[in-house]
C-alpha cells in the first residue's frame, strides 16, 4: 500500500496511469483468486462460484425463542446468523403511537370488509403495544431488532433440502420469517461482520426479550450442590450440575466411549468428587482399577473369591423396602435362576420357592407382615433353605440339590451360606472386585453384590445420596438376570435418592436386550466420549444428535465428551481435566499401572 501511495504526487495526481498500477504483475492474479467465477442471482437464492445460498429475515419471534442454526450443519452445508440491535431515543413513543394508530386502523378496515386479519400486522401491533407499555409504564428503553440468516450448500438440490428443514424448524418455534426475495445481495452484506444493515427489516424489542437471543454470552451451568463435570469446550466455564436436583427426572448416568477415550477416568473422578461432597459410593470393579483410588480416599476394598474371608447372605431382607418379604423373595428367585443355570419353571417360581421361603421365615420366628420381627429374628441362610427343601422332597428336593456348590463349605458355602459380615456403611467409598472369579461363577457373585447394594440403598432412606458405579457394564449386561437387576435399579433408584452410573464401550450394548434399553431410557445424564466412525452414527441416532455432533464424536480426543441431560434437550461439549498430581489415581494405561507398581514397592518376579 505504501508503495502504491508513493507513486502518486503530493498533489494527489498519479505519476503513472492508474491502469498500469492496478494491473501490475500479480494484481490480476489476486483478483482472480478472490472474485468468484460465477455470480447468479435468482428470486430467492444466489449462486456464488460453486456455492448456493438462500437468505431469510425474521419478522417476529415468540418470547424466549432462540434459533439454533448449528443443528443443520453437515458436510457441504454452512449457515450464518446475524442480528442488529439499535436503541431508540425516548421520543420514539410518539412515533409508536402513530404506528399503532395506522396498524389498528388497517385491522378495523379489514374486519369491516369481512376480510381475515393479517398475522404479520397483528404481530406488529402486539409488539408496538408492548413497546409502549415498556416505555410509558416501566420507563425501559426499547430497541430496533433485525435478525437475518443465510444457508449455504454445495448444490442447489442440497440447499433446497436443508432449507426445507430450516423452515420446518422455524415454523415449529412459531417464528414468523420470510425469504429475502430479490434482496439476497443486501442480505449478504448485512451478514458480513461490518455492522452494516442493508435490509432494515426491523421490529421493536425490549432488553428483557433480547437477552435470550444473544448466542455470544457465556451461558453458565452452575448448581450450588452439583458436581463439576468438566470445562465447557466453548466458553471455558465449569459445567456444574446436580443430578439430584428437583428438575432431574433421574440421577442415573450412562457413560459411553471406545477404550482409551477417558470414560473410566471420568468415573474415577466422579467417585472422588462424590466422596468429597459427602455422598456414599459403591464401585463394582471387575479389573481392580479402582483399588488405589479407594485406598487413597480412605475407603474399603472388598475382594470377593471362593477363599475370601467375606460372607454375604442372599436371604437378608431389605428392611427399607415397602414390602420386605416381596423384595427378598424376588431377590431369591433371581439368584436361584442364576445358580441353577436355567430359567425356573412356573411351579418353581410361583409355588415351591414362595412356600419354602415363607416356611423358613416362620421357623426363624419372623412374621412377614411385621417388619420389626425381621430384625429381631436371625435371618436364615441358604443352607437352611436347602435343608428345608430337601425335607419337602419331590421337585423341591431336586431344586435343592442344585444349590450344593453354594452351600458346601469346601466350595462357595463360606461366601454364600453364612451371615453377612460385610458392612458397607462404615466408610463412604466401598469397592468390590471380582478379578479372581471364574467366568462361570461371575453371574452369581455379581448377584450377591447387587442384592447387597439394593438392601443398603433402601435402608439408607434417601438421607444420604448413594451412587453405584459399574465400569465395563457391557460385561455385566451379558448376563440376563444381572442386566434385569441393573435395569430395575436404574428405574427405581431415584425414589431412594440413589443413582446408577454405568459405563460401556459400544452403542450395540445399549440395544442388545430389553434391560439394556431400559437402562438407556432411564439415564438422566449421558456422557458420550469419542467413537469410531461406524459407531458414531449409531450413537447419534440413539441419542438424537445433530450431524455436527456426530462428526465431533469421531474427532474427540482423550477427555473430550458431549454431556446430555434435561431429557435430551441440553447438549454441551466438555473437556474433563485432571489434576497432574493425582493423575496416577485416575488413568489406567500400562504406563500408569507400572508407575503404581513402583510406587507400592512391588518388584515383578523375574522370568527365567
Amino acid at each position: 500500500m505504501l508503495d502504491f501511495l508513493k507513486r502518486f504526487g503530493q498533489d494527489g495526481d498519479a505519476q503513472e496511469p492508474v491502469e498500469t498500477i492496478l494491473l501490475d504483475a500479480g494484481a490480476r492474479d489476486f483478483v482472480d483468486q478472490v472474485a468468484p467465477t460465477v455470480y447468479e442471482e435468482r428470486s430467492d437464492c444466489v449462486r456464488v462460484g460453486e456455492v448456493w445460498m438462500r437468505g431469510y429475515y425474521v419478522a417476529d419471534l415468540p418470547p424466549g425463542a432462540r434459533l439454533d442454526a448449528e443443528r443443520f450443519l453437515r458436510p457441504g452445508v454452512d449457515a450464518w446468523v446475524s442480528f442488529y440491535v439499535r436503541p431508540l431515543p425516548p421520543e420514539v413513543a410518539a412515533t409508536l403511537h402513530r404506528r399503532r394508530t395506522e396498524l389498528a386502523g388497517s385491522e378495523i378496515f379489514d374486519r369491516r370488509r369481512g376480510a381475515l386479519g393479517s398475522y404479520g400486522r397483528q404481530a406488529q401491533l402486539a409488539a408496538v403495544d408492548q413497546a409502549l407499555r415498556e416505555i410509558e409504564v416501566g420507563g425501559r428503553p426499547v430497541y430496533h431488532f433485525s435478525l437475518y440468516m443465510m444457508v449455504a450448500a454445495v448444490s442447489e438440490e442440497l440447499l433446497d433440502e436443508v432449507c426445507q428443514r430450516v423452515e420446518d424448524y422455524m415454523r415449529s418455534l412459531r417464528v414468523a420469517f420470510h425469504r429475502a426475495r430479490w434482496m439476497q445481495p443486501a442480505l449478504e452484506y448485512s451478514l458480513l461482520p461490518a455492522g452494516t444493515d442493508r435490509l432494515h427489516m426491523v421490529r421493536n424489542m425490549t432488553a428483557g426479550a433480547l437477552g435470550p437471543l444473544f448466542p455470544f454470552t457465556r451461558r453458565v451451568y452452575y448448581e450450588p450442590d452439583g458436581f463439576p463435570y468438566g470445562l465447557h469446550a466453548v466458553n471455558g466455564t465449569w459445567v456444574i450440575l446436580d443430578p439430584f436436583a428437583p428438575g432431574m427426572a433421574n440421577a442415573s448416568h450412562l457413560i459411553l466411549g471406545r477404550p482409551g477415550t477417558g470414560k473410566s477416568t471420568f468415573l474415577k473422578r466422579f467417585v472422588e468428587l462424590a466422596a468429597v461432597l459427602g455422598h456414599r459410593v459403591i464401585v463394582v470393579d471387575l479389573e481392580r482399577e479402582y483399588a488405589s483410588l479407594i485406598e487413597d480416599l480412605g475407603g474399603t476394598y472388598v475382594s470377593l473369591s471362593r477363599t475370601c474371608p467375606y460372607s454375604i447372605n442372599i436371604l437378608d431382607p431389605g428392611l427399607g423396602d415397602e414390602d420386605p418379604f416381596g423384595a427378598a423373595l424376588s431377590s431369591l428367585i433371581g439368584f436361584m435362576g442364576i445358580a441353577v443355570g436355567r430359567e425356573l419353571t412356573a411351579v418353581e417360581r410361583k409355588s415351591i420357592l414362595p412356600y419354602c421361603y415363607h416356611s423358613l421365615l416362620e421357623k426363624a420366628g419372623i412374621d412377614v407382615d411385621d417388619p420389626a420381627s425381621w430384625s429381631q429374628g436371625r435371618s436364615p441362610t441358604l443352607n437352611d433353605l436347602q435343608r428345608l427343601m430337601e425335607e419337602e422332597g419331590g421337585p423341591a428336593a431336586d431344586l435343592a440339590r442344585l444349590l450344593y456348590p453354594y452351600t458346601a463349605e469346601n466350595l462357595y458355602g463360606r461366601l454364600f451360606s453364612r451371615p453377612t459380615n460385610v458392612d458397607i456403611g462404615k466408610t463412604p467409598v466401598v469397592g468390590f472386585t471380582l478379578q479372581g472369579v471364574s467366568e462361570e461363577m461371575l453371574a452369581p457373585f455379581l448377584w450377591l453384590v447387587v442384592s447387597l447394594v439394593w438392601r443398603e440403598v433402601t435402608a439408607a432412606g434417601g438421607v444420604q445420596p448413594v451412587h453405584l458405579v459399574v465400569d465395563e457394564g457391557w460385561y455385566l449386561m451379558r448376563h440376563p438376570d444381572v442386566g434385569v437387576a441393573l435395569a430395575d435399579m436404574a428405574r427405581r433408584f431415584r425414589k431412594h435418592r440413589a443413582a446408577l452410573h454405568l459405563a460401556t464401550h459400544f452403542a450395540t450394548d445399549l440395544v442388545s436386550s430389553q434391560h439394556a434399553q431400559v437402562i438407556r431410557g432411564a439415564a438422566g445424564v449421558v456422557v458420550l466420549f469419542g467413537q469410531q466412525p461406524e459407531e458414531a452414527k449409531e450413537v447419534g441416532s440413539l441419542f438424537g444428535l445433530s450431524e455436527v455432533e456426530v462428526a465431533r464424536l469421531r474427532s474427540f480426543g482423550q477427555g473430550d465428551a458431549l454431556l446430555i441431560w434435561d431429557g435430551g434437550r441440553a447438549h454441551v461439549p466438555i473437556y474433563v481435566p485432571l489434576d497432574p498430581r493425582r493423575r496416577w489415581l485416575f488413568e489406567t494405561g500400562p504406563e500408569q499401572r507400572q508407575a503404581e507398581t513402583v510406587r507400592r514397592g512391588v518388584t515383578p518376579a523375574a522370568v527365567e
